[in-house]
């Protein structure tokens, strides 16, 4: 009876452990990296949204790379030295990350800017959740500011969406991890990935039989 109890008791666990693993990652999409245009470097990172809708937290690292207009330079915006907003540029909207502590020529700072394609929705941030992809549109980029030079363009890339605790997260890579949103509506896809919080509960019932088992 053990014995059974052992064969039926350890796949469960081990499965609780998997729903809960896989729960995790599909919560928190790691940042990845997107190449700026022409070898100019390389973008990598997230931002993170409050209950408000207020980006409340960011960390982007850029390489140096060669650019137009001259070398642009590694740095890391982050909430210590860098502010951020979502906004509206040319009617499209944008997370936008501005540092004056990275100084070049004749500019005071550097701006990157990650512009989304919202598929006609007028507000990405009131469609997303967890489990969804934007594309980043081709006005996106680095900059000098208030000069613009030099300047580096992002090639193509997305930006996915999980949910860790505190808020949706936001991390750029060079693939859709989840499903991109082509919406033209202020809903979301009625698919979605199940939220972390059931996926937890799940694991959590699974565990509780795996030790009943054992007994």
């Amino acid at each position: 009876m053990r014995f059974c109890r052992l064969m039926v008791s350890g796949p469960i666990a081990i499965f609780a452990v998997v729903v809960l693993v896989s729960g995790l990652a599909l919560a928190d999409p790691s940042p990845a990296t997107i190449p700026f245009l022409n070898g100019a470097g390389t973008l990598t990172g997230y931002f993170q949204l409050d209950s408000s809708g207020n980006i409340s937290n960011f960390d982007f690292s850029v390489t140096a790379g060669m650019a137009n207009g001259g070398a642009m330079r590694a740095y890391e915006y982050t909430p210590q030295n860098s502010t951020a907003e979502y906004t509206t540029w040319f009617g499209n909207k944008v997370a936008w990350f501005y540092s004056d502590q990275n100084a070049y020529g004749l500019g005071d700072g550097s701006d990157l800017m990650l512009e989304f394609d919202c598929g006609g929705a007028s507000d990405c941030f009131a469609v997303a959740q967890s489990g969804l992809s934007f594309q980043i549109d081709g006005a996106s980029g680095e900059w000098s500011d208030p000069d613009l030079t030099p300047s580096r363009a992002l090639a193509t890339g997305y930006i996915n969406v999980g949910d860790p605790p505190g808020g949706l997260s936001f991390s750029v890579g060079p693939t859709a991890t989840g499903t991109l949103y082509g919406g033209g509506s202020t809903n979301p896809p009625t698919e979605s990935v199940p939220e972390p919080a059931s996926l937890l509960l799940i694991s959590t019932g699974l565990a509780a039989v795996a030790r009943k088992f054992r007994r």
